[in-house]
């Protein structure tokens, strides 16, 4: 490559690991082989490292992947779609979940140290899965609801019942002619990945992550602060709301007196 680049460091998913045949953590040498299960979106993240693969052997560029997991932390303004959800059950709004799903997931921080890491020692042309831990979606939103104090999720929905609701949304996309939140492939991305094992990171970078339950709590905190920052705005736009509405009503009397000296003026004008 002529330009003088020491390292291209592309963050890429863990939906391109490889689902392993036999019963054991996917790793980074588990080639991707269900993008055909994952809908466009995992084709194209597919797609997208290949890219960056393909130029790093061919032509030398110093790139690493980093496959990342859901990450979970503070300043997740979107949200994302998982942090979305993880605020609802802090805020005790999520009263059930899913049975039978499961993520790997990591603290936003330290996947933001991964990034340095790879840049610093990261080996040209290899990928580095990004996880902290496989967690139960029933783990983690319970441990969701004690950072924020609220009740956990109560029950429990089966895997069977979720895949027959996605099959009504795919019917209704079709109608429709749109994507539903809700379709038997997001379904199906719910608990298709397997567990994994991050310990490439570990070895080659010196990666260390934190247990993902002090990043929730982190996450909890900050969607809480978040909350009252816009509970406070939206008080102070009201009352500026109000305060202008009191102006212009305080303000109608002297319109309408003015509005009728100028027309008892123009009055006497045309009596004259």
């Amino acid at each position: 490559m002529d330009a003088d680049l020491r390292r291209f460091v592309f963050i890429g998913t863990i939906g391109t690991i490889g689902i392993p045949g036999d019963d054991r953590p996917a790793t980074e040498d588990d080639a991707m082989n269900w993008a055909d299960k994952g809908g466009n979106y995992i084709q194209s993240r597919a797609d997208a490292e290949n890219l960056v693969l393909r130029y790093a052997a061919e032509h030398g560029l110093p790139a690493v992947v980093l496959c990342v997991a859901n990450t979970y932390g503070p300043g997740d303004f979107q949200p994302t779609p998982h942090g979305a959800l993880l605020a609802a059950a802090a805020a005790g709004k999520m009263p059930v979940y899913v049975k039978g799903t499961a993520s790997e997931v990591v603290g936003i921080e330290d996947a933001a140290t991964a990034l340095l890491l790879a840049a610093e020692k990261g080996r040209n042309g290899e990928r580095y899965i990004v996880s902290e831990r496989f967690i139960t979606a029933r783990e983690l939103y319970e441990a969701a609801a004690a950072a924020g104090g609220s009740r956990p999720p109560r029950f429990g929905i089966p895997l069977s019942l979720v895949y027959v609701m996605g099959y009504a949304g795919d019917v209704a996309g079709r109608v429709l002619r749109r994507d539903m939140q809700l379709s038997s492939l997001s379904v199906r991305l719910m608990h298709v990945m397997p567990p994994m094992d991050h310990g490439k990171a570990e070895r080659e970078l010196g990666w260390r992550p934190e247990p993902i339950h002090d990043a929730i709590r982190r996450a909890v905190d900050w969607y809480r602060e978040l909350r009252r920052r816009r509970r406070e705005a939206h008080l102070a736009l009201t009352r500026l709301h109000a305060c202008r509405e009191r102006a212009r009503n305080a303000d109608i009397p002297r319109r309408v007196a003015d509005k009728h000296a100028r027309s008892r003026g123009g009055g006497a004008h045309r009596r004259t």
